[in-house]
């Protein structure tokens, strides 16, 4: 299992970083994104990556340009499942677990 959470930062240049972590296909998606949405979507992206990697134990020696987030799966060797989610409205969350896991419980509005 993999877990990341990123709190929204505006001093982030989002389609420099952009440009050069995802691929073009999320580039693309994000680039297209109206400018007032384009932090969130990008952290949206971004910590299903980071989550991923973790997962999977490869680290950034995986690259986060060689495989695309924007599926709920994603396979690399093998099956992950990606469950993302806003924090207050300040940051966003994502974990990404093997396949086997059948489910996965928000118990945030307790």
């Amino acid at each position: 299992m993999g877990i990341d959470v990123e709190a929204y930062r505006s001093s982030t240049s989002i389609l420099d970083l952009a440009k050069r972590f995802f691929t073009r296909e999320e580039f693309s998606f994000l680039a297209n994104t109206p400018v007032a949405e384009q932090p969130a979507k990008f952290y949206w992206l971004w910590t299903r990556k980071e989550a991923v990697i973790k997962a999977t134990g490869r680290g950034l020696a995986q690259g986060l340009e060689t495989f695309s987030v924007l599926s709920d799966q994603v396979i690399l060797h093998d099956t992950w499942q990606l469950h993302s989610w806003s924090v207050h409205e300040t940051a966003q969350a994502t974990v990404c677990v093997h396949i086997a896991v059948q489910e996965i419980c928000d118990y945030s509005e307790l």
